[in-house]
């Protein structure tokens, strides 16, 4: 409706919105029009639908104007003029010198005339309501309600969801706020209104209101480069570097496909992980592909801690949470206490047995989605959404703002569109923390969260001035997704569609594992020994991975995962996390010294797969190490001396110049500069280094360590340094 006014304006020059202003309407002097009025104006082709509530006091007429397409709730009447059946009010707020002109006919309750602005006249036509229609139409909405509580237990338990929460406010009132099932299944102790739930990415809502806020006191362009504000913001494309803007942040435009291994189960720091954003490859070309990214939105809650000069999470507290009221919410898992109505995070295994989750500290990514609330506080929030900015009568962000939150700015397309089709929904896009689109006529406002063990929903109809929060406790279910648009069929009337059955074939039809993709070559065996695969490998984005030897086979530990490897074929191991049900696989690649230097594995599929490379050996940057290592060796009547300058080792050979010893494997390093020349230092029965084994393309060569030549060695190198 609000693109259709837009279109409005400019065909006939007429403002469409102007109504959004206070609009002067008239008195009255029967007391039978005290009541609702509903009517539109006949704009071609869109009329603007509006009602008019009148109240009578002492003689004097008031009134206040809804227009549920403009999201415009309560606004004051003023400037009216009413002589017997005659009407008139003029529109001084708004331009173009808008004005009304009509008549009131008691007998039919109707209110007809003619709307003028800019020279343009629109017939404008008001029907009074019966109160009888609004207890029928309260009868209706809790009946409706009651119809949902029922269908909201029935699914819970056939989706085997342990707790829900569900809460729904409609025009300013609180029709739903309660709790169904378990916040803990094992102590049957049941969920209520003011159970805490993590909402994961419904978080995200939060963090583009932060960034608004800052825009309303002119801290923040949303135009300008994040660059302007971040100057140390890297990314892998330079371009992309230099133009990416707060609303780029927020819509998922970067290039970056998800990345999320990189922050998941890690245990660096908000401002480590940032440090990690230059060696993360993009999968698209900037602002070229909608793709759901956490990091982008961590990176916008960097941007709150730089233009307000608090942290992001005091920033939400303040200017958030406290406003609202939102007394039970809080942004991180360190404070869900489970004794004090939290619910547990759950999952259920392959058998379909239920099991307690640990709960999953996302701090770091915490502007992504760490918040934890409750339906109590979350209706308060959905409530302040509605009514653009303002709680209580008072105005916590301009309007403006939140509608630019609203409204779409970028196109979903791929795998996230297909999770949001369904039936009756077009026109999906992405707002300021906001998924929008079209539901069998009505546009809806939504995001879902998801993390460790919750699933949850905020979910809007503006029009309507509908809002719902569901919050459940079963990792990665769609119970609040068929509820919320259950709900919309139910509330409005529609054809019903079976919401659980379309969804539940989409998530089988998901999960179908691809044969070729597991396909698995018989009678292979690896090229080399399992302990030769064993070391610390290493990417600068993703960090480090270790493998190593444990009861005979290979293990992998990143972050805070730790499981086997099983061989596969050839050089590739699968490694299966019990906990989450995932599965990955590593390709080992040989060097050309026939040794393991390398492996990849598919940490993104939106990228090539990741490669890690071995890192040396910690102990061979030891200074008591490479000490141990000093001293001539004698090599065919030639003395090459090792000694340590600085933090390195360094070799000199007569005649030739100084060489650099760099680490690279056990007990052995490789020369700076000279591809395919190292040395190792080898050791005797008793442990002491004997020998300098010497590798270069002409050949291997073997320098005896002088006897005695130790302790000397040690006191050059002191006074070389």
């Amino acid at each position: 409706m609000a693109r259709r006014v837009l279109l409005f304006r400019m065909k006939l020059g007429i403002i469409g919105w102007v109504l959004c202003q206070s609009l002067g309407l008239w008195a009255q002097t029967s007391h039978e029009w005290a009541g609702e009025w509903k009517g539109s104006i006949g704009i071609p082709g869109s009329p603007l639908e509006l009602s008019i509530a009148l109240r009578s006091a002492e003689g004097t007429w008031t009134g206040s104007l809804d227009i549920p397409v403009q999201f415009i709730k309560g606004m004051n009447l003023d400037e009216l003029y009413i002589r017997e059946d005659s009407i008139s009010f003029r529109l001084s707020k708004v331009p173009g010198n808008a004005s009304f002109t009509g008549t009131i006919a008691g007998g039919d309750a109707k209110i007809s005339g003619i709307f003028k602005q800019s020279g343009f006249s629109f017939p404008m036509n008001l029907q009074k309501q019966n109160p009888a229609d609004d207890i029928a139409e309260e009868k209706r909405l809790q009946k409706a309600v009651e119809t949902l509580r029922h269908l909201a237990d029935s699914l819970r338990e056939k989706a085997g969801v342990p707790g829900l929460g569900w809460g729904m406010v409609k025009d300013g009132r609180v029709l739903l706020a309660e709790g169904f099932g378990y916040a803990d299944p094992v102590r049957k102790s049941p969920v209520d209104a003011d159970t805490r739930f993590a909402i994961g990415s419904c978080t995200k809502a939060f963090t583009a209101t932060c960034l608004a806020m800052l825009a309303a006191e002119g801290k923040l362009d949303w135009e300008t480069p994040v660059k302007t504000y971040l100057p140390d913001f890297r990314l892998y494309d330079d371009f992309a570097t230099e133009e990416m803007t707060a609303a780029d942040l927020l819509t998922h435009r970067s290039g970056l496909p998800r990345h999320d291994l990189v922050w998941y189960g890690s245990d660096l720091s908000r401002r480590e992980l940032y440090a990690r954003l230059p060696y993360l490859r993009p999968s698209r070309s900037f602002r070229a592909k909608f793709q759901y990214q956490n990091l982008m939105y961590m990176t916008a809650g960097l941007l709150v801690e730089t233009l307000s000069g608090s942290t992001w999470e005091d920033f939400v507290q303040k200017r958030i949470f406290g406003p609202l009221g939102m007394e039970r919410s809080n942004l991180s898992v360190r404070q869900m206490d489970e004794t004090d109505n939290c619910a547990l995070a759950c999952r259920r295994d392959e058998a379909g047995e239920l099991l307690k989750m640990p709960y999953r500290n996302i701090d770091a990514i915490g502007p992504a989605g760490s918040i934890n609330s409750t339906v109590t506080d979350m209706l308060k929030w959905v409530q302040f959404q509605l009514d653009l900015g303002t709680f209580n009568g008072t105005e916590l962000l301009p309007a403006e703002e939140v509608q630019n939150m609203h409204r779409p700015h970028m196109i979903v397309t791929g795998p996230m569109q297909t999770i949001l089709s369904g039936p009756g929904i077009s026109n999906i896009n992405y707002g300021f923390g906001w998924f929008t689109y079209v539901y069998r006529g009505k546009t809806i406002l939504q995001h879902g969260g998801n993390i460790d063990g919750f699933s949850a929903m905020v979910f809007l109809v503006p029009e309507e001035r509908l809002g719902m929060v569901l919050l459940t406790n079963l990792n990665g279910n769609s119970l609040p997704t068929v509820l919320a648009h259950s709900a919309t069929d139910i509330l409005f009337e529609m054809e019903p569609f079976d919401w659980y059955t379309a969804v539940s074939a989409k998530r089988t039809k998901a999960n179908l594992r691809s044969d070729k993709a597991r396909n698995r070559i018989p009678g292979t065996r690896p090229q080399h020994a399992l302990s030769e695969y064993t070391g610390t490998y290493h990417n600068d984005g993703y960090g480090d991975m270790t493998i190593a030897l444990q009861d005979s086979g290979l293990t992998v530990a990143f972050n805070d995962f730790h499981t086997k490897l099983e061989h596969w074929h050839y050089e590739s191991f699968r490694a299966m996390d019990a906990g989450s049900g995932r599965e990955n696989f590593l390709t080992f690649y040989t060097g050309r010294d026939g040794r393991v230097e390398s492996f990849t594995t598919m940490l993104e599929p939106m990228v090539p797969d990741i490669a890690f490379k071995r890192v040396p050996p910690a102990y061979l940057s030891d200074p008591a190490y490479q000490q141990s290592l000093t001293g001539d060796y004698e090599l065919a009547g030639m003395v090459v001396t090792v000694f340590r300058k600085g933090d390195l080792l360094q070799a000199r050979v007569p005649g030739q110049p100084v060489y650099t010893l760099l680490p690279y494997d056990d007990d052995e390093y490789k020369l700076k500069g000279l591809n395919g020349y190292h040395m190792k230092f080898l050791k005797s029965a008793n442990g002491q280094v004997s020998t300098l084994k010497i590798t270069q393309p002409e050949g291997v060569f073997l320098a005896k360590r002088k006897k005695g030549e130790k302790l000397r060695n040690r006191g050059i190198e002191e006074l070389r340094n």
